[in-house]
């Protein structure tokens, strides 16, 4: 198990090891990913996060005796393997951040069918997509995790962006979408204050408080100790990196800095060589069609939590989504049908 490694190790096998985890996956996908049909990736993925997300709710209901009131967002939720009262130690089959990652992608997609696709072209029906996107939203509430949070909001954002592309561009349509994304944060923070008006807490609005205080008071987390030691560890040998985890044994919790302390400038230079010529592919991204779109930002969820909690070595998805949208082959008909 990589998690686990003590002993330092040669370039050979680091540089191998990281290459191996992007390359391998992007000559695989790139060999075939021509053949797939991407309007059907996209429903079955769909499909598969609505049952994913479903039987994460079924069973953190289970685990709390199946308690349906605001006090199952109070929580930080993980779905354990034993049904035991919340606080004690017991192994995690599906940590928060996972829970908060799948409501988050499910949110995504749901709105995509109702932005990028068209209501009309969506095979799934209307009050699938609505139900499918609350899910998505009270998973996220429900494993109360900062990064999915921030990053799912993120890629809504550019959602709105890829949608405002797509459409004719009058003052009527961006004023109506102005008027749309302030209904949406006034209600937000009506929500809030509803929420403190009658002592409803969320563990989600908690931690982000936590994380302010923090800011302003200077306090650290235990993730700020291992990025200190990461790039400490980079400070040592620069050029071509030290080893795969810190000398605490643990992952940096971010791409960019666990690539310099592993594989140094060198390996970093290769990263970002990637990183650009994904940049290049996105900014003509009507050569490749809608679906184009929609991949890209799911593929942004996944990236973004590998900043925040993410390593080169787990994060399979990432890296998957990572050669999907390198090898993406130009869409002629450059439309969802």
């Amino acid at each position: 198990v990589v998690s686990k490694i003590t002993t330092a190790q040669s370039y050979f096998e680091i540089y191998s090891f990281f290459v191996g985890n992007i390359c391998l996956v992007v000559l695989m996908l790139g060999q075939a990913f021509h053949l797939v049909n991407k309007q059907k990736l996209i429903l079955y993925s769909f499909c598969a996060l609505i049952i994913s997300n479903a039987m994460i709710l079924i069973r953190a209901m289970y685990q709390l005796d199946w308690g349906v009131g605001p006090e199952i967002f109070l929580l930080r939720m993980s779905i354990n393997l034993e049904k035991v009262p919340y606080g004690e130690d017991v192994v995690s089959l599906v940590n928060s951040i996972t829970i908060g990652l799948q409501g988050g992608l499910l949110v995504v997609l749901g709105l995509s069918y109702f932005l990028i696709i068209g209501i009309k072209k969506a095979r799934p029906n209307v009050l699938i997509l609505y139900a499918a996107i609350v899910l998505g939203v009270l998973n996220l509430l429900l494993g109360s995790s900062r990064g999915p949070m921030l990053f799912t909001f993120l890629s809504i954002i550019v959602l709105i962006g890829f949608y405002a592309a797509y459409q004719k561009r009058t003052k009527k349509f961006y004023i109506k979408n102005m008027i749309a994304i302030g209904i949406v944060f006034f209600s937000f923070f009506l929500l809030v204050n509803w929420l403190n008006a009658n002592h409803i807490e969320l563990s989600i609005v908690d931690r982000l408080l936590e994380t302010k205080n923090n800011l302003e008071t200077g306090q650290t987390e235990e993730r700020n100790d291992i990025y200190n030691e990461a790039f400490g560890m980079f400070l040592e040998k620069p050029v071509f990196g030290n080893q795969i985890n810190t000398y605490s044994v643990a992952y940096p919790h971010n791409f960019f800095l666990e690539t310099l302390m592993s594989t140094g400038i060198l390996g970093l230079l290769i990263y970002l060589g990637v990183l650009t010529f994904l940049l290049l592919k996105v900014i003509n991204y009507k050569l490749y069609g809608k679906s184009f779109a929609i991949l890209f930002v799911l593929f942004l969820i996944f990236y973004g939590l590998s900043q925040t909690s993410g390593n080169i070595y787990q994060s399979v998805e990432a890296w998957c989504m990572l050669a999907i949208i390198l090898t993406y082959p130009k869409d002629k008909v450059k439309c969802v049908s």
